[in-house]
């Protein structure tokens, strides 16, 4: 809190990991250099009650206490149109913004988008542009800068990874943060004492891309071109990526290939088929419940053109959604 010169902020975004995470941390600082009574949280979603919320936030904006009056104000979701129903209660906030003491901090930290239309959030905006306040969007990254937060959060943690290791965490899991961090903590001290490779994440995650490749390779068979696009949409949207993706669909039509071939011709068990290729019975199970959606033939043709897709992607940097989109189409 001490590098920061200004005392009034707003936390707001889809990033609530880094936010809450940010907001923890200033606590923390603020707690150890004064103490932690010096800390008011107020909720105002939890305290439901306007008149319980407003008697919590004037006693918090009292200068003097029996602590002191170095203060860290957290008003969480305040911002919102509703609040400006008690016109005491903004009046009150709006006076003490313009007389802020130098030992007074205000988080206001949102979990959802502020109302850009209140009356609050327009002096709040307006003291940032005259750089009286800041206002921090924290924004979900994306593709190269997700790998990246990824990577380094294992180097908080002393942990050495794989150079694939991070896009494969996102493309099982996706962008949600909460549960990339802790699949990160889970890896880092299961491979405590060396590097953490690509097959330490397959073994201990299981992410949302687990069902949803089998939803997609379904709905393929089923030449349902529609719920393709939302599927693929939906994995691409949660910043998985593309290479990664089409990797993946490259690995399950090759499997598709060797169970239809196994079953076919060479009347292989489940267990057998396991054994012999290295892959879990479960995606064994799983692949045969879609062998009949597809010939041989269809499969064959599908393979080369997935093939094809990947090679003008690395030699060419063609368009992935362009071209699955033609693929798709022409199923």
């Amino acid at each position: 809190m001490a590098e920061q010169s200004k005392q009034i902020f707003v936390f707001h975004g889809d990033n609530q990991f880094d936010a809450t995470e940010t907001l923890h941390n200033w606590i923390g600082v603020f707690e150890k250099k004064y103490s932690g009574l010096n800390v008011i949280d107020i909720d105002f979603r939890e305290k439901g009650e306007q008149a319980d919320a407003f008697q919590a936030l004037k006693n918090a904006l009292q200068v003097d206490s029996l602590f002191g009056s170095n203060k860290l104000i957290v008003l969480k979701d305040l911002l919102f149109k509703s609040v400006e129903k008690n016109k005491e209660m903004v009046d009150l906030i709006s006076a003490r913004l313009e007389r802020m003491t130098p030992t007074f901090f205000v988080v206001f930290f949102q979990t959802e988008a502020p109302d850009e239309k209140s009356e609050l959030y327009k002096k709040l905006k307006s003291m940032a542009t005259a750089g009286a306040a800041e206002i921090r969007e924290f924004a979900v990254p994306k593709g190269a800068a997700l790998s990246n937060w990824i990577n380094s959060r294992f180097q908080k943690l002393g942990a050495t990874v794989a150079s694939n290791v991070a896009e494969l965490i996102v493309a099982l899991v996706g962008n949600d943060l909460w549960q990339i961090d802790t699949e990160i903590c889970k890896l880092a001290y299961y491979a405590i004492g060396r590097m953490v490779a690509a097959e330490d994440v397959r073994l201990l995650v299981k992410g949302k891309y687990n069902d949803d490749i089998f939803a997609l390779m379904d709905a393929l068979g089923r030449r349902d071109k529609k719920t393709v696009t939302l599927l693929m949409r939906d994995q691409l949207d949660s910043g998985a990526n593309e290479l990664y993706l089409l990797s993946m669909l490259v690995r399950q039509f090759r499997l598709l290939r060797q169970i239809k071939e196994g079953v076919e011709i060479g009347n292989m068990t489940k267990d057998a088929m396991a054994r012999e290729w290295k892959i879990h019975p479960f995606v064994v199970q799983k692949t045969m419940t879609q062998i009949r959606l597809f010939t041989e033939d269809e499969l064959k043709v599908i393979f080369a053109k997935l093939m094809k897709i990947e090679q003008l992607m690395k030699t060419q940097g063609a368009d992935f959604e362009l071209l699955f989109g033609k693929l798709v189409a022409e199923m």
